[in-house]
This record gives structure tokens, C-alpha cells and sequence, in this order.
């Protein structure tokens, strides 16, 4: 994933400042000069946008066993929009994670820009498996 922030690295004595003796043998205390360039701050990422997305099939056990849960996905979306480096960042077991990943692995993105240029991004997605109740 880019850094978004901005490090500034000031080279600096261990206290923050430099230190000079005069002929009484005071110390004074003053900031030191930067002696590295600041860099100028990246242009801000827009991220990724979803163009398409692929509902996970129920696995056929965890479905009659009632079991919901939660999946959280990692992945990096590409300059081309494609995801990859996908893993499951936390579990729901019962063949949840697998069913999710499959899915995931078909979605489509409008991938993220920066000044104009595509950049690849990592990225979460929360794939939610819930069992509706039929009042019938």
C-alpha cells in the first residue's frame, strides 16, 4: 500500500539542538539547521471503485448447520483494476474463507488514481455470510 504521510527527518543532536560553549562556560541552547530538503507531500490516492462483484456461494454444510459469519479479505487491486495477493484476514471457518475468496477473486475495480495515474492499493472487504429466517 503507498505511504500516504509525510516523514520529515531532521538531522539533529540527540537533545534537538545545538550546543555551543561560551567563554564563561555557559551553555545556550539553539535549534540546528535542517540540513536535509523536506519533501514536498504526495498528491492524495482516490481510492479504488467496485464495477463488479460476485455473491459467495453457501457451502452446502454450513448452510444446513445454520452457521453465519464474517470474512474479512486482503488484497492489493492492481493498476488494471484486477485484485490479487488476496488472503483472509479473519476466519469464519466452515468453509466461509474459501467460499469468499473465490468470490473475491472475481470482482472488478476502477483502480485507485493518484495525480491522474493508476496506483496499485491494498484494500479490505468484508464478506458477510447470514442465514435468513423464513417465516413461512
Amino acid at each position: 500500500m503507498p505511504f500516504l504521510g509525510v516523514v520529515l527527518l531532521l538531522a539533529l543532536g540527540s537533545s534537538g539542538f545545538a550546543q555551543t560553549r561560551t567563554s564563561s562556560s555557559k551553555v545556550s541552547a539553539a535549534p540546528a539547521p535542517i540540513t536535509q530538503p523536506v519533501q514536498p507531500a504526495k498528491p492524495p490516492i482516490t481510492p479504488p471503485a467496485v464495477l463488479h462483484t460476485v455473491d459467495p456461494e453457501y457451502p452446502s454444510e454450513a448452510r444446513r448447520k445454520k452457521i453465519s459469519g464474517d470474512v474479512w479479505i486482503g488484497m492489493t487491486v492492481g493498476t488494471d483494476g484486477v485484485p490479487s495477493d488476496i488472503h483472509v484476514l479473519q476466519s469464519a471457518g466452515h468453509g466461509l474463507d474459501e467460499e469468499a475468496v473465490k468470490a473475491v477473486q472475481q470482482y472488478k475495480f476502477r483502480p485507485a488514481m493518484q495525480a491522474g495515474v493508476p496506483v496499485a492499493v491494498t484494500v479490505k472487504v468484508h464478506v458477510q455470510f447470514k442465514i435468513r429466517r423464513s417465516f413461512w
